[in-house]
Parts: C-alpha cells; structure tokens; sequence
C-alpha cells in the first residue's frame, strides 16, 4: 500500500505541475497531500511489517508442527516442514506484490 500512496502522490504533484495554479494554492495544495498521505503511508508500513512478523511467526510454528509428527520419518519430517513453511513465504511474497504500484504501460504517464 505504501508503494500505491506513493505512486498516487507522485501522480498528484505531476498532473499539479500541468495545471495553472497560483503558487500558493499549489503549496497549499502540497502540504494537504503531505498531511494527507504522510500518516496513510506510515500505517501501510506498521501493518506490511506485522504481517510479514505474523507470517514468519507462522511459518517457523509450522515447521515446527512438521518435526514433530509421530510416525513420520525424519527425512519426510523435514520435507514436509520446508513445504510448510514455504506456503507462508509465498503468501509474504503475494502480499509484497500487491503492495507494489501497478505496472505502467510503456510511454504512460
């Protein structure tokens, strides 16, 4: 989400720069979009760092589970942990990709 404030942010200030504003309607303007996406962006990251501490919290429990299961050879014990823990690493990996700004076409602004 941070990256998507950012690119939005940046989108602003470009499409501001086209217009005809007087200077201190477009710093005015500035400081709202600050005030505005500053606090947003700082969450976006509190919440991408939870998640990613969760989801590594989660994986490693895991994996844990997997070494520990009776009856299983240790050999597929660690087998079974690795892909355990990998489905976590995947969704870290998902969540990271929609927190990206979306691809921009080529010759796009």
């Amino acid at each position: 989400m941070s990256a998507s404030l950012a690119d939005a942010e940046r989108r602003l200030r470009l499409r501001l720069g086209e217009l005809a504003f007087p200077e201190q309607l477009r710093q005015s303007i500035l400081a709202c979009v600050t005030a505005v996406i500053s606090p947003s962006e700082a969450t976006a990251a509190r919440v991408s760092i939870d998640f990613e501490q969760q989801a590594l919290a989660a994986a490693a429990q895991c994996g844990e589970q997997c070494e520990r299961l009776p009856n299983v050879s240790s050999q597929q014990r660690r087998a079974l942990a690795v892909e355990c823990e990998s489905l976590f690493f995947g969704l870290i990996r998902s969540a990271q990709r929609l927190s990206e700004p979306p691809a921009r076409a080529a010759g796009n602004k």
